[in-house]
């Protein structure tokens, strides 16, 4: 599926549930749904393949999600499966996640250490993003020993890097520019 019509399904069912209040909720199923789809591929094979009828599929999604999740998500997978785009699932979640985030002010930030962050560092460092950015961080840590120690945070478009590894390369750039 091309991102254009990822972004057209998405927008949708993120205006239908801001207008239905229910946002947040739908958000959160979104998200959880994806993660479903994402342990379970074959679950969207069989929802994506077209020698199941779609009753069945309607049925099987009834079966797995039927009361667990809101009426407007659980209509929203089935309107997926119907026309042939659950197989695109998660290019739609992470659009309307974007599309969340946008309204909510919210950040997402990965921060790439040699080591973890302790819970204060993580709490000190988001502090200081959201001092800086106004906007509400959500701040992932991954862990990369080939960082060697600093900091790369990385944040939609844009990219801090601090880190010895990266010292370290410029170094030797600066070096391979003097011997040449």
């Amino acid at each position: 599926m091309n991102k254009l019509a990822a972004q057209r399904y998405a927008v949708s069912f993120f205006e239908l549930a801001n207008e239905e209040n229910c946002l947040l909720e739908c958000f959160d199923e979104i998200m959880s749904i994806g993660n479903i789809f994402s342990q379970n591929a074959d679950l969207v094979k069989l929802l994506a393949s077209p020698s199941v009828a779609k009753p069945e599929k309607a049925s099987i999604i009834d079966s797995i999600f039927g009361g667990r999740i809101s009426q407007y998500t659980l209509n929203f997978i089935k309107l997926l499966t119907d026309k042939g785009r659950i197989d695109c699932y998660s290019g739609i979640a992470e659009h309307f996640k974007q599309l969340y985030n946008e309204q909510n002010n919210i950040q997402e930030v990965t921060a790439i250490t040699a080591v973890p962050l302790s819970d204060s560092l993580k709490q000190k460092l988001a502090a200081k993003l959201e001092s800086i950015t106004g906007k509400t961080i959500v701040l992932e840590n991954k862990v990369d020993a080939a960082v060697l120690g600093g900091i790369m945070l990385k944040m939609a478009n844009e990219q801090l890097d601090s880190t010895v590894k990266s010292r370290l390369d410029g170094l030797r750039h600066q070096i391979s520019a003097i011997i040449a």
